[in-house]
């Protein structure tokens, strides 16, 4: 699974790359002297899918970048200071 980061940076390269197949992308991101990522071509073909899901997660909760689930809150009142 890839953190919201990173699926948000590939989603942008699929933008920019958008003549590639699906195999050159995840061969791309493999290679990639650092931070190389490994994911399947079917992660790789939800990515666009998720893309505007994952940005409004993130204008909402910017320390979640490095998490690879949103976090959902189902009781916020669990937790607060009184």
């Amino acid at each position: 699974n890839l953190t919201l980061n990173n699926g948000l940076a590939v989603s942008a390269y699929i933008d920019t790359n958008f003549h590639q197949s699906q195999t050159e992308i995840v061969t791309h991101f493999g290679k990639k002297s650092r931070g190389a990522l490994a994911f399947s071509q079917s992660a790789l073909f939800r990515a666009p899918k998720r893309r505007q899901e994952l940005e409004a997660h993130v204008r909402s909760n910017p320390n979640d970048l490095s998490s690879k689930h949103p976090r959902i809150v189902t009781r916020p009142d669990i937790g607060r200071p009184q």
